[in-house]
């Protein structure tokens, strides 16, 4: 089953963007008709799918990788930072793009041409140091974060209901704020929402 979910979804992929009208890209890209993410289309369906069966396919023998002392030291703290990570895995890039093409210190060659390809591994590189400060600049956030949720969490057993749902409504806000508004409104990114949003994340 797996096999056939990881093949069959990737032809299946490749038949809707070849022979039909879905784009390449599974993010929204301006001036690209129809979007694959608004709403969710038959191509990227096709691509999930894909993508379980090779995670099916994957998952023994990375658990007995990860059975190895050694493998599990270093994948233990990716993973004790994987929400971090996932939540704030878009800073490096505008900071990156916003120092590097916004000041025309970067070239900016054709899509897809050799040299376009050349200058992904230096900007992997760079958006890779940035993302690994802004985790580290995290981590004493991430520790008191997680002192006041021990403290105020579902297991503490609150005396009084209230905290609870004032802090589902703060939550339930704070998320609906950039899906509603966008990431950031009037060229502002609000950045107490996301904090309490990336916080509340971290704990669910």
């Amino acid at each position: 089953m797996p096999f056939a979910m990881a093949a069959g979804g990737g032809v299946a992929f490749a038949a809707l963007v070849a022979l039909g009208p879905f784009p390449v890209s599974l993010i929204l890209v301006t001036g690209q008709t129809p979007s694959n993410t608004d709403p969710p289309s038959a191509a990227m369906l096709a691509w999930v799918v894909a993508q379980v069966g090779l995670c099916l396919l994957a998952a023994p023998p990375v658990r007995r990788l990860l059975d190895r002392e050694r493998v599990w030291r270093v994948v233990r703290p990716v993973g004790a930072a994987s929400m971090t990570l996932y939540l704030w895995h878009m800073l490096p890039v505008l900071a990156v793009a916003a120092a590097f093409y916004l000041t025309g210190l970067a070239p900016e060659p054709g899509f897809g041409s050799a040299a376009w390809w050349g200058l992904r591994v230096p900007w992997l590189l760079i958006l890779g140091v940035v993302l690994a400060g802004v985790v580290s600049a995290l981590r004493p956030l991430e520790r008191g974060l997680a002192v006041l949720y021990e403290r105020t969490g579902p297991d503490a057993a609150p005396r009084r209901a209230w905290p609870l749902w004032l802090g589902l409504a703060m939550t339930v806000a704070a998320l609906s704020r950039p899906a509603v508004q966008g990431f950031a409104p009037d060229g502002r990114f609000p950045a107490l929402p996301a904090m309490w949003a990336w916080h509340r994340a971290r704990h669910w």
